[in-house]
């Protein structure tokens, strides 16, 4: 069964605290009374005797000095991830777009890929799109040379014939582009 959390609104709370002090009964009984769940009264208590006017603010709002604080900590939050993008990505500042994505698409999950865009230089949408594009010919081309070298070097016992064959690769028009 889901349990649903009851909202008591501000005035029914100053209410309640007024009929406490006043009626002379104990907080146990008159939270059975009023249907308000246990605890309620003493939390409510505590709450208007330490924040006075700007006890209960009401539902998703927030005392002044927090509401103040709110915008301050997103930024805060901003600032460090592009200085974690700063940090990780600093060679690929100088790399060109496709790095660019390519640095944005691995670090993804851990960063946003919209502050990592704007730290980069790099326009949210067209790193989408990069992700989207075919891998090209070329980038192809160098893996399969990348893995006929791991291929070679594998089956080889000799290191220096790993280095021969590579050579003789290039010589028959076969490195990497």
């Amino acid at each position: 069964m889901i349990k649903v959390r009851q909202v008591y609104t501000r005035q029914l709370r100053e209410e309640a605290l007024e009929l406490l002090a006043t009626s002379g009964r104990s907080v146990n009984q008159l939270e059975q009374e009023l249907g308000i769940g246990k605890g309620c009264l003493t939390r409510w208590r505590q709450e208007l005797a330490a924040e006075g006017e700007q006890a209960f603010p009401g539902h998703g709002r927030l005392v002044p000095e927090q509401e103040r604080l709110r915008p301050l900590e997103r930024e805060n939050e901003i600032l460090r991830q592009e200085r974690d993008i700063l940090k990780k990505g600093y060679r690929h500042l100088l790399g060109t777009k496709a790095v660019r994505s390519e640095f944005i698409d691995d670090h993804r999950g851990m960063l946003s890929v919209t502050g990592t865009c704007k730290a980069l230089s790099v326009s949210p949408s067209g790193c989408y799109a990069w992700r989207k594009r075919p891998v090209s010919a070329r980038k192809m081309a160098n893996r399969a040379f990348v893995n006929k070298i791991d291929m070679v070097y594998n089956s080889s016992t000799r290191p220096m014939a790993v280095l021969v064959s590579i050579a003789s690769a290039k010589r028959r028009g076969c490195g990497l582009q």
